[in-house]
């Protein structure tokens, strides 16, 4: 059995432009910390464990802006 809950948010609801730039922060925050992973990984041929990553991260513009 799967418990799933969906909620449909299109552009005439009131919290759409708040979870559009939820969204949007969320997509700068990936893509800086596959950033950082990608270098890594050119540089050195291995990964980042999560722990380390998040470190690295965690003071990132892009960590800041989500809440």
């Amino acid at each position: 059995m799967q418990l799933v809950e969906k909620h449909v948010i299109n552009r005439n609801h009131r919290l759409w432009k708040e979870c559009d730039q939820l969204a949007f922060k969320s997509k700068d925050l990936y893509n800086a910390a596959n950033y950082i992973q990608r270098q890594y990984f050119f540089d050195s041929g291995k990964y980042h464990t999560l722990p380390t990553l998040y470190h690295l991260i965690k003071n990132h513009e892009a960590y800041r802006a989500l809440p």
